[in-house]
């Protein structure tokens, strides 16, 4: 699958904040009713980079609740155009691998992905000693399995 390339002739407009009218903004504040940028009147990025960037941004703005995949899907498509949108590999609704892939290079350790709730969220410094000891239990316990297993 290739990455979007969007020239800057086919980049989508994004007007004024002051040319907004009050009420069109959807109700996260991102997206204008006609489906036109809102977000701080910026020019809209097109890379997969950009993307994940915004990502990162929404999903810290939302803490402490979680920003849902189906959100970041609906409003990266409005925002940044609808290639970067796809169906995964479980015919669910998800961001393009390029803009995932480049997320997981920029975000932090505490900024994780709940699967059951399909929504990132920031954990706290107690969550995150918590999944530290969990993660150094699993090491050990695959560590004893797998010098058993060589034994």
């Amino acid at each position: 699958m290739s990455t979007p390339e969007h020239s800057p002739a086919e980049q989508p407009s994004v007007p004024e904040e002051s040319a907004l009218p009050e009420d069109s903004a959807v109700a996260d504040g991102s997206a204008v009713a006609d489906g036109s940028a809102a977000e701080g009147g910026a020019a809209a990025p097109n890379s997969a980079t950009d993307v994940a960037e915004w990502l990162l941004g929404r999903i810290l703005d939302a803490d402490p609740r979680p920003f849902p995949q189906a959100n970041a899907v609906r409003i990266a498509r409005e925002l940044f155009g609808e290639d970067w949108g796809v169906l995964n590999v479980h015919n669910v609704p998800s961001l393009h691998p390029d803009v995932l892939e480049a997320f997981a290079r920029i975000k932090a350790e505490n900024v994780r992905w709940n699967t059951r709730a399909k929504a990132w969220w920031v954990a706290d410094e107690e969550r995150m000693r918590a999944f530290r000891v969990a993660d150094e239990k699993k090491a050990r316990k695959a560590a004893a399995k797998s010098a058993r297993e060589e034994g």
